[in-house]
């Protein structure tokens, strides 16, 4: 019950994790050049955007914000990076945004409906298709993606539980959904129409509440994705076949209340909410996880979403606890904080991305 209790108090329980799934991800990195951070927070209903130096100093744009609908609960970046989603849970809303050269958001269009209480949106590695997951319905809206970045209604993925995020493999063909009621990951084709298609077996068995976040990557001996539990504290891995199913592999510890997952080189970095601190662990080339010395950093309040800058030299931590974008130091063994950086932020910030 202190999960529940601590995910309603503190990141929401129709989060349940999903602030950092992509990693809180930064999508494709532009080496040696400035890049663009945007900060989702749900208190003002807003994306806060930031320029990056590379010397990794954050400075809020000319345009500080942009407003969102109503409790915005997670964005996504398209491949190109030239279009941001958000899905806004309280108006059951996909919010539609031009991302301009200089970094500013720009409108692209009303808000797109969708069902009730969106919590996570996920894009197909093509580009073509935005996946809408909702706590309330048993399916997965699926939008076409249009040349200038509009939405437009595409059809219905049934889905017989409360999805909680659809995720993609490193080679783009297999998607797989977290089920909220029923610990499991269901396991598809992705086909060229944005449709899934079910594998045999069509889903397997996960740790109590596999709410996420959800990390994929591609190693020398093969493809795996991380998941992490709400209730256990573990991280689980999975092995990715060559026909899209997976394998369990084992578990690892976490600090209380996992809320964000950041995969970078052969480094996994979780942030715990409940603990108030930051995970850490080194990749295997056979997907395994070994904790790090020391095994983790403290991250301010309720440390939620991360992301890495271009050249992996900083990782920024959101706290919404605390309202505050924290900065560390990557290095091979883990992070170290930077106690002389902190940056306020919109009250109670979920997510980060960065361009």
């Amino acid at each position: 019950m202190k999960h529940i209790i601590l995910k309603i108090g503190i990141v929401g329980l129709t989060i349940l994790g999903l602030v950092a799934c992509s990693g809180g991800g930064s999508g494709k990195k532009i080496i040696g050049r400035d890049q663009f951070v945007y900060v989702l927070s749900r208190d003002d209903s807003k994306i806060h955007e930031y320029h990056l130096s590379k010397e990794g100093v954050l400075t809020a744009l000319t345009t500080p914000t942009v407003a969102t609908g109503t409790l915005p609960s997670f964005m996504v970046m398209d491949p190109a990076q030239q279009f941001l989603y958000v899905a806004n849970e309280y108006d059951g809303t996909v919010s539609q945004f031009k991302v301009g050269t200089d970094g500013v958001l720009s409108e692209l269009a009303t808000a797109i409906s969708t069902e009730d209480m969106p919590v996570h949106l996920a894009i197909s590695p093509d580009g073509k298709f935005l996946y809408a997951s909702s706590m309330t319905e048993p399916h997965i809206t699926r939008f076409a993606i249009g040349a200038d970045g509009t939405l437009s209604l595409n059809g219905l993925i049934p889905y017989a539980d409360a999805s909680l995020g659809a995720h993609f493999s490193p080679s783009g063909e297999f998607a797989y959904v977290i089920s909220h009621y029923t610990d499991s990951i269901s396991q598809f084709r992705l086909q060229s129409d944005g449709s899934f298609q079910a594998l045999t077996p069509a889903s397997v068995q996960a740790e109590s509440c596999p709410s996420g976040p959800v990390g994929v990557t591609q190693l020398t001996q093969g493809s795996f994705l991380y998941t992490a539990s709400c209730w256990t504290d573990l991280v689980e891995s999975f092995a990715i076949g060559s026909d899209g199913t997976l394998n369990k592999q084992a578990t690892i510890a976490t600090g209380v209340a996992p809320q964000g997952l950041l995969i970078s080189g052969n480094q996994m970095f979780v942030a715990n909410a409940g603990s108030s601190d930051i995970s850490l662990y080194s990749i295997q080339q056979d997907g395994s996880l070994v904790h790090q010395s020391p095994t983790s950093v403290s991250a301010g309040v309720a440390p939620v979403g991360m992301a890495v800058n271009a050249t992996s030299t900083f990782a920024y931590v959101v706290d919404s606890g605390a309202d505050q974008i924290l900065r560390f130091k990557v290095s091979s063994q883990g992070l170290v904080k930077d106690d002389t950086f902190s940056v306020v932020t919109g009250g109670y910030p979920v997510q980060i991305l960065m361009k």
